[in-house]
């Protein structure tokens, strides 16, 4: 009986700590990415014949995207009498459908996937949006180049980050409301953006004037996903903005015009949409499952 109760021990014992190593692994292998000249991040991806194309990190977009030049690639089928409406800091694009059958991305297939074709001269042969990685953390290391995609949050104590909750826009991406000087900014986070932008109405409610500055300050160039161009933009400058205890410090925008709604989910808002310049500075996790972030303390 006392041998019993001993095996029994034992099977309880080494159970839980096969679930102890369960709930802090990783959902897949580090991946080291590159950064294209904005400064966003590119990842690989592959597909049934073998090739593998470097597509950018879209934390504001939720489908796939195939540059053109692409489209003769096994698995990606394009329907050209049919679109798909994508969200971008310009408004709804709307783009080719194109399904994708078979794409390999983090050692897992993404079958039965659809996404849109992008022109054939765009910066990146495709875009990553959180569809292909949706149900899983990401958590991004700026300083080792590489992005894990997590099964959990486990890893990500609270005695070094501090989570920050957010709310879904009407397209699924990750909206945090930020105080700033009285203001309440709605903020999208948005990686493939290679620099922040401000809305006018946010602009003028902060009381700042684009565009002042020294004949070489006052603008300031934007790309915007893999589209093929960069749009120019009166530049502003805010100072000191944090949240809660994220210090997120002085940023030079872009200001313009922006889809508010598409944006926030609200008619409504002072929008500000943080890009790669902000997000990829340091060590980051997104969860789209509960739309939001960690920050390190």
């Amino acid at each position: 009986m006392r041998r019993t109760v001993e095996i029994f021990g034992s099977a309880i014992i080494t159970a839980c700590t096969l679930l102890l190593v369960s709930s802090v692994s990783f959902g897949g292998d580090a991946i080291t990415f590159t950064r294209d000249e904005g400064g966003r991040i590119l990842l690989p991806v592959s597909y049934g014949d073998g090739q593998t194309f470097s597509y950018m990190l879209g934390t504001n977009a939720r489908r796939l995207g195939v540059r053109e030049s692409s489209n003769e690639v096994k698995g990606v089928k394009v329907f050209p009498r049919r679109t798909m409406r994508s969200f971008s800091p310009l408004g709804l694009l709307n783009l080719p459908l194109v399904g994708l059958d078979g794409v390999i991305f983090d050692n897992r297939v993404l079958n039965d996937r659809f996404g849109g074709v992008y022109p054939s001269n765009s910066s990146a042969a495709g875009v990553l949006g959180y569809d292909a990685f949706g149900d899983h953390i990401v958590y991004i290391q700026p300083a080792n180049s590489t992005v894990t995609f997590l099964a959990n949050t486990a890893m990500l104590s609270s005695e070094q980050w501090q989570l920050l909750v957010g709310r879904p826009n009407r397209h699924g991406g990750i909206v945090l409301e930020i105080e700033h000087r009285g203001i309440v900014l709605d903020v999208l986070l948005d990686t493939s953006l290679s620099r922040s932008v401000l809305s006018r109405k946010a602009a003028k409610a902060l009381g700042i004037e684009p565009g002042r500055g020294g004949k070489n300050t006052r603008f300031i160039d934007v790309a915007v996903s893999i589209l093929p161009f960069e749009k120019t933009w009166p530049r502003a400058r805010i100072k000191g903005l944090t949240h809660k205890n994220w210090l997120i410090g002085d940023l030079d925008v872009g200001v313009s015009k922006l889809p508010t709604e598409e944006a926030t989910g609200k008619k409504q808002a002072n929008v500000l949409i943080l890009g790669a310049d902000i997000l990829l500075k340091t060590d980051i996790a997104f969860d789209f499952r509960d739309h939001q972030v960690w920050v390190p303390k």
